[in-house]
């Protein structure tokens, strides 16, 4: 074998592992990429609200303005879901109800 020839099997050698660790590592990221990608966009959405949080802090405390952020967030966003999920839910068990009854006249 010349060295030509063995610095070949060595770059095939090298790409065929780094092209198998790169398979891996996507199948083991995989079920996340959807949240990872929605945590992108609520953050690209939301980094402006933190920016003019740290300029109100004291001493632009850049965790205390995240945790303040976090907080409006989850306040202005996550509750209002909650809530509008609450609702759904009883309205899909009241139909549920109403058809359960119905059925029973029968």
């Amino acid at each position: 074998m010349s060295i030509s020839s063995h610095k070949f099997l060595e770059y095939v050698f090298f790409f065929a592992i780094l092209g198998g660790s790169g398979y891996l590592v996507w199948r083991l990221f995989s079920p996340f990429v959807g949240a990872i990608a929605l945590a992108a966009v609520i953050v690209t959405i939301c980094y402006p609200l933190y920016e003019r949080v740290l300029k109100i802090m004291p001493n632009h405390n850049a965790t205390l303005s995240a945790l303040a952020s976090l907080l409006l967030v989850v306040s202005i966003v996550i509750a209002p879901l909650g809530v509008l999920a609450s609702f759904i839910l009883k309205e899909a068990l009241s139909i549920y109800a109403l058809a359960n009854s119905s059925s029973n006249i029968s």
